[in-house]
């Protein structure tokens, strides 16, 4: 497997909830898609739920080889 292959996210997995892991969990899931989904640009992330042991977050964006707003729900981090 490629070492830099995904996100950042195991590197936030045990860090408090709070608003500053909102904002890194934001900035992890769109540095990974841009980085390696050249096809979507993305315009949201939303972090849905908050339960012990993870996330759940929304991602909104544009595929652009159809030009079609997409949104995809229920990601479990």
């Amino acid at each position: 497997m490629r070492r830099d292959y995904g996100s950042r996210l195991y590197q936030i997995v045990d860090a408090p909830v709070n608003r500053s892991l909102m904002v890194e969990i934001y900035s992890a899931v769109a540095e990974a898609l841009v980085k390696w989904e050249p096809r979507l640009e993305l315009t949201r992330v939303q972090v849905e739920e908050v339960h012990p042991g993870g996330l759940m977050v929304s991602l909104e964006g544009i595929y652009l080889p159809d030009n079609k707003r997409i949104a995809i729900e229920g990601v479990v981090l």
